[in-house]
């Protein structure tokens, strides 16, 4: 009895420290890559300095974040910066942003959005959101909810 005590609190200490990863507010299909690393639109290192919320990163470069939020962010602020920087269109952003399935990428933000392929796009709050909910659900099957976008969001402006 005593033994099975002893493992019990070992097993309760090692999950306090090292909690099983859970996905909470959204939903996916599968886990992908972006789901693991609860970073559904696949950031990668942004310049010198790590994301906010980035606990490491992968194999291929991209960040793994401590909560979709911060993942989300991340997509947020990097679309933010390439918008300023005149990439956009949904056409140029996937053009930066991915290195294959390019035409099959537009097709479908064009579809989800509504938003033409080369239509400027503005930094609200409501283009946004719709663009990357929908990179999201193309980037790794993850739907990002309401409650997740909106506390992104918050962080961002």
């Amino acid at each position: 009895m005593k033994n099975v005590i002893i493992i019990f609190v070992i097993v309760l200490v090692l999950l306090l420290v090292f909690p099983a990863s859970t996905v909470t507010a959204g939903t996916y299909k599968s886990l992908t890559l972006g789901v693991k690393n609860k970073n559904p639109l696949n950031i990668k290192k942004g310049g010198t300095t790590d994301w906010l919320g980035t606990v490491g990163y992968d194999s291929q470069g991209h960040a793994i974040f401590s909560s979709f939020v911060y993942g989300i962010r991340a997509a947020i602020k990097d679309i933010k910066g390439k918008i300023s920087r005149g990439i956009d269109t949904i056409q140029e952003l996937i053009y930066v942003w991915a290195m294959g399935n390019r035409e099959p990428y537009i097709t479908y933000l064009v579809n989800q959005t509504g938003y033409s392929r080369n239509q400027k796009l503005e930094f609200s709050k409501t283009t946004i959101q719709r663009l990357v909910i929908a990179m999201g659900q193309f980037e790794s099957t993850y739907t990002i909810s309401q409650s997740e976008f909106n506390s992104a969001w918050l962080l961002v402006v």
